[in-house]
Formats: structure tokens, sequence, C-alpha cells
């Protein structure tokens, strides 16, 4: 796009496209107009990409953090394009029409590709995930931050001067209240 609300494509006399960015498609705003493949499968994609470059803004985040999140990510993704074959499977199946039954399965082929596509995009993350140690990182920060929950809890209760009978109490609350987070951090 040229001035950033124009099409701004290159036309045949040599000067520039003056419709709005994505006259005539789906993304009006962003990308090419329909007369320069804004309302193409390319166009389309392009036009995502501008929409999204423009929404992004920086932000901090640490590379581990990044490629968790992408692992999820793509696995809600791959568990999104599952549920979407299983309704075109039932689709197909309960078609009152050959036409309907033909359009759910075209449909289903590209569902299918999908889920081929994100499930490999999962495992390349989940793999270089594993490459990175991110998961053995993850654990010796648990594991810090459960040995100064440690010392933090045995620091408040040397300062509470708590009698045996109070200990006792201390004892069975804290037993019950970490079993409780333990249960929460299980499911």
């Amino acid at each position: 796009m040229a001035d950033g609300d124009k099409c701004g494509a290159k036309t045949q006399s040599g000067g520039k496209c003056r419709n709005p960015a994505g006259f005539r498609t789906d993304h009006l705003g962003y990308g090419s107009c329909f007369k320069h493949s804004g309302a193409t499968t390319n166009g389309n994609k392009a036009a995502a990409r501008a929409q999204v470059m423009a929404m992004a803004t920086e932000a901090d985040a640490e590379p581990s953090e990044v490629l968790l999140k992408a692992i999820r990510c793509d696995w809600g993704a791959v568990q999104y394009v599952q549920a979407r074959l299983a309704d075109l499977n039932v689709q197909i199946l309960e078609a009152e029409s050959a036409e309907d039954r033909e359009a759910a399965f075209n449909q289903m082929g590209l569902w299918q590709q999908a889920y081929g596509d994100w499930v490999d995009r999962s495992a390349k993350h989940s793999k270089m995930a594993l490459d990175a140690g991110v998961q053995e990182r993850q654990i010796r920060l648990s594991e810090m931050i459960g040995a100064q929950f440690a010392i933090a809890l045995q620091g408040i209760k040397q300062g509470l001067n708590l009698t045996p009978a109070q200990e006792a109490v201390w004892k069975q609350l804290v037993t019950t209240n970490m079993l409780a987070i333990d249960a929460q951090l299980a499911s």
C-alpha cells in the first residue's frame, strides 16, 4: 500500500491504484483491491499479514515463553481442526443431497491438510523447546520457587513463636494447603 489507505498497486498506465485498500474484498482497509489480486488466496494472506503487522506491538518475552505459547496455540489449532473434521464427517453422513455430501467432502480434504500442517507445526515447536531445554529450565525454576517458599514458611513459623499445640495446627494447615496447591497444579 502506498499511503496506508490506498491499494497503491502499479496500474497499466504506470501510476498507482487509487482504490481504497482492500476495495471490494473481505479485508477493507488492508492489502490490494479486487483489481490487483486482493480477492485471491494470496491477496487475502498478504492482507492478513498486513493487519497483524498493523496491530502488532513490541513486547518483552523470554524465548522459552514464546516457544511454550506457540506450542499451546498450535495444539489449540489442532483441536479446533479436529472438531471441524468431526463436524464435516457428521455432515457427510447426514447429507440430504449428493451436492451437500460432495461439498462437505471437498471441505474435508482442505481441513485434513490443515490438520497435518498444524500437527507438523506443533511437533516442530515442541522439538525446538526440547532442544532448547525449556522443560528442564522450568523444572529448575519450580524447584527454586519451592525452596524459597519453604524458607519463607519456616521464617513465618519461627517469627510466630508457636506453642507445641499451635505448631501441630500449623503443620496440618500447611500440609492441607500445599496438597490443595499440588492438586490444582496437577489438573
